[in-house]
């Protein structure tokens, strides 16, 4: 409302408001507040005639680029966040939080237990606790490396491995990456892989310490898990190759001497004409679960980040072995878990190759509140919101218009005809019964 009353003219401070900003951050959100209200109306209609085509005609045809979704970075907006949280957290007792917030106190216990097991430096007896890493690797369907010659290829497709990791919420980026993005346009967009290294580091690699002491990582991981080292060093170097050759098709370098069509869009029908031998039906298909909004059909489009990779991951996956896919899918599945495992075996693996790989950023311990301020950023903002103290009159304006929201909905409902009155009382039941758990 405030946008409207000021479209043509200039917003003038009030010395009676006490709503007023007097810092550059407040002038700054109110900015960006009335900014996207200004880009949701539509000026050309008069809102005595029209007043919901007035505010947000325009919602549907903004341009993508032009909408900025509001970010909060936890971590950089205020240093001794992570700090002040744990305060809090000692002081808060479990049955005075949402079951959401106990998971926060929960993931932050189970983590410094992790440490302390991990690290030989705090006393007592450590455990080498595998079976989570063997849930993982049963539910992908076997590691070769481990399982030997009674692995079957058989039934095997990278696509379909790539459904399984990502359907258990384990990491799954080894071949394509697929994002989703709702805070611009509905759209999902196809990117390169996650790799190891970039192009650069793996030139003339077999000299490369770096990339050898990754290959001497794979190969000790897979021997603490039960794998024979002989077949270990043969079949990793095979996997290791794969993953260095998806490096190169996925490189900057290697696409930008080719004369290729990049050009962004396609619709699923196109894709899956021109790269028949991919299971699109298996990689797109678990996007759309993990979406329940989209409905994805033959017209639907997809971006592309770069069509010339997709040509050549499609080539060299009919031309590599399938026992070789499967032993890099796995590995790079398992890879990223390893540190967060109760095992001080396979942590010291861990720590010695990061040591090696980036020493600047290697430590024995994992930061508790950093990774999970990484992992559910939301959820650690909100612990933040819903426990620090917060000024009354901000607690007073928050509730306020929570109650005024919620009167709103109950009068649109009561004014609405064409619901039963079974939905009516059932609608009406759970908006009362929610609860302001934010500003409580």
């Amino acid at each position: 409302m405030i946008t409207a009353e000021n479209l043509n003219s200039t917003i003038k401070q009030s010395s009676g408001n006490e709503l007023n900003c007097t810092t550059r951050e407040c002038v700054k959100d109110n900015l960006e507040y009335e900014l996207a209200l200004l880009y949701n109306m539509n000026a050309s209609v008069d809102p005595c005639d029209n007043f919901y085509e007035f505010a947000c005609g325009n919602f549907d045809n903004v341009p993508a680029d032009d909408l900025q979704p509001a970010s909060h970075d936890f971590a950089n907006s205020k240093p001794s966040s992570y700090y002040e949280t744990y305060k809090l957290m000692k002081r808060q007792h479990r049955v005075d939080s949402p079951k959401q917030l106990n998971f926060v106190k929960d993931f932050v216990t189970s983590c410094r237990n992790l440490n302390r097991n991990n690290n030989d430096k705090y006393p007592g007896i450590k455990k080498d606790n595998l079976v989570y890493l063997f849930e993982i690797i049963s539910k992908l369907g076997g590691w070769p490396v481990i399982d030997g010659h009674e692995w079957n290829s058989t039934d095997f497709n990278w696509a379909d491995l790539v459904y399984k990791s990502n359907s258990f919420g384990a990491f799954s980026n080894h071949f394509i990456r697929l994002y989703h993005s709702l805070k611009k346009r509905t759209r999902i967009s196809m990117h390169l892989p996650n790799v190891e290294f970039s192009y650069k580091e793996i030139e003339n690699y077999r000299n490369n310490s770096i990339i050898n002491a990754y290959h001497k990582y794979m190969v000790d991981v897979a021997k603490v898990l039960g794998a024979n080292e002989t077949l270990a060093k043969i079949e990793l170097m095979e996997s290791l190759e794969l993953e260095l050759k998806l490096i190169n098709i996925s490189s900057n370098n290697d696409v930008s001497s080719k004369n290729v069509d990049n050009t962004k869009a396609m619709s699923v029908k196109e894709i899956k004409d021109k790269w028949p031998s991919i299971e699109w039906e298996k990689l797109l298909t678990l996007e759309m679960k993990a979406q329940k909004k989209f409905h994805l059909s033959n017209e639907s489009i997809i971006f592309i980040e770069n069509h010339h990779y997709i040509t050549e991951l499609e080539k060299l996956m009919n031309e590599t072995p399938k026992r070789v896919q499967a032993n890099y899918a796995a590995w790079k599945t398992i890879q990223p878990l390893i540190k967060f495992v109760e095992s001080i075996t396979l942590h010291k693996l861990w720590f010695d190759y990061s040591t090696i790989r980036s020493p600047s950023t290697a430590f024995r311990n994992i930061n508790c509140f950093r990774s999970l301020g990484n992992l559910l950023p939301d959820l650690l903002l909100f612990y933040y919101i819903r426990h620090h103290p917060i000024d009354e009159r901000v607690r007073s304006y928050a509730n306020q218009i929570i109650v005024d929201v919620k009167k709103k909905y109950l009068d649109i409902l009561n004014s609405t005809n064409w619901l039963d009155v079974k939905t009516k009382d059932k609608l009406t039941t759970d908006i009362n019964s929610s609860k302001v758990i934010a500003v409580a």
